[in-house]
């Protein structure tokens, strides 16, 4: 308790040291100061802080930073937890098969599902084998949601969907209006094809509940075969395509 005091303090002086000299060196008191603070936690790997200015006895400002919880991803093994990357999660080399009875029919949002994780045993070692996780393209939608602080569905429909003119293209059944012109789904049954209801899997959206048309899926192409860029607007590098 003590050490966690004596930390707070010294983080406190800390900024308050280098609040002085950043004033000092602006001709407006306040001017980036947002900015100042966020390379600041960066800088010292602090979780998040709040800050007050107080002139003349008068707040001047006040604001957090940061966030109020550590991040919740567990893995069963506290190694993996740790040493574990963004880009482990996209290359899928967990060490997780598929744990697909975590969202497949189950009534667990997305944030349960990341909180759950920590329970699946691993199938094998950590980056010693390819796994297809459906979790896992899940969470590096839920990260780009901590990140925005919007969904990955709202990510995804403004910064894709939107610009493309993807306009028939939605992420979730839920999104159908009656009378839309939606094709329904099919299975085939003692040799006979019939109709069968949607399956809602807006628990696992960002690894496959987007829901479009071929004509919608021919601009995604075309951005994709111009290397990220359509129409003279470039949405990604060709680095990031070649990645």
């Amino acid at each position: 308790m003590y050490k966690c005091r004596f930390l707070s303090i010294l983080l406190v002086l800390i900024f308050a040291f280098s609040l002085h000299h950043f004033a000092a060196a602006q001709n407006l008191p306040l001017k980036n100061l947002d900015e100042y603070i966020e390379k600041a936690l960066k800088d010292w790997n602090i979780a998040g802080t709040a800050i007050a200015i107080v002139k003349d006895d008068t707040v001047v400002y006040a604001k957090g930073f940061g966030f109020k919880n550590m991040p919740e991803f567990q893995l069963y093994d506290p190694y993996v937890t740790r040493e574990f990357t963004i880009r482990d999660l996209l290359c899928h080399r967990s060490g997780l098969s598929r744990g697909d009875h975590l969202w497949l029919g189950s009534t667990f949002s997305r944030d349960e599902i990341v909180y759950r994780i920590r329970f699946l045993e691993p199938s094998w070692s950590f980056r010693s084998h390819y796994g297809y996780q459906n979790i896992m393209f899940m969470i590096a939608g839920q990260l780009i949601a901590r990140v925005t602080e919007k969904s990955w569905d709202d990510n995804v429909k403004e910064k894709i969907f939107s610009p493309l003119d993807m306009n028939e293209t939605n992420t979730s059944i839920n999104d159908f209006k009656p009378g839309d012109n939606v094709a329904t789904p099919h299975q085939r049954t003692t040799d006979t094809l019939r109709t069968i209801p949607w399956r809602n899997i807006d628990n696992i959206g960002p690894a496959g509940s987007i829901n479009s048309n071929v004509v919608d899926m021919a601009k995604w192409l075309r951005l994709q075969l111009g290397s990220g860029t359509i129409e003279d607007r470039e949405f990604w590098s060709t680095d990031v395509q070649r990645e």
